[in-house]
């Protein structure tokens, strides 16, 4: 009996323990890849793709100045959407970093759950941001087949977004349920056991009475 307690003492030990590294290598990977984004979205940002303008020019039909995007002149549209998705990445990254570094409790799974759709949003931008880059420094001639290879990876890249995300949340959602029954069980055991001590307390006073 007594070896069979210490092992079920171990293994409730290990139990924890385990879980634990789990949240421990969780954590050290998120800050490493917050860490990457974040510096590959501000690269992108103060020199994007196309380069900047070096000279300032007032003339028409091109007016511009030093140190502006090339992109914002020659490709508007591409640029607002590329100036969002690079937004979000590089703001949700540090985000990322600054609720890694503030010391709350990361602990439990459903935090570190919430931190990993973060970075699914963020490496979703930068990708996004990837691809807008590529568009724009492709030759008018190759760019319409490139749009075309692009379109299909984004759409490939959401869906299993959406798959693991999914899967994510059901996998949180059943651990929850398990979790409660859980304390249920334990509830009614400790009811149980309750009330047979109460039980063998009386009769053991009823036989000192006899």
């Amino acid at each position: 009996a007594t070896a069979g307690n210490d092992g079920h003492e171990n293994k409730s030990h290990s139990q924890p323990s385990q879980g634990g590294d789990w949240l421990a290598r969780t954590r050290d990977a998120l800050m490493v890849v917050a860490s990457l984004i974040a510096t590959m979205a501000f690269q992108a940002g103060v020199n994007p793709a196309g380069g900047v303008w070096q000279d300032d020019k007032t003339d028409y039909p091109n007016p511009h100045n030093a140190g502006e995007a090339v992109m914002a002149h020659s490709h508007p549209k591409y640029y607002k959407n590329f100036i969002r998705v690079n937004t979000v990445a590089f703001v949700s990254s540090l985000s990322t970093i600054m609720f890694l570094i503030s010391g709350l409790p990361f602990r439990r799974k459903f935090f570190m759950w919430c931190l990993m759709v973060i970075m699914w949003l963020t490496i979703s931008a930068i990708a996004l941001t990837y691809g807008i880059s590529i568009v724009i420094v492709t030759p008018k001639d190759y760019r319409k087949q490139l749009s075309h290879v692009i379109e299909t990876a984004v759409t490939v890249w959401c869906g299993v977004m959406a798959l693991l995300l999914l899967g994510n949340t059901i996998r949180l959602i059943i651990r929850w349920f398990k979790g409660r029954g859980n304390n249920v069980d334990r509830r009614i055991k400790r009811g149980i056991n309750s009330s047979v001590q109460s039980q063998s307390n009386g009769m053991q006073g009823g036989l000192q009475m006899c």
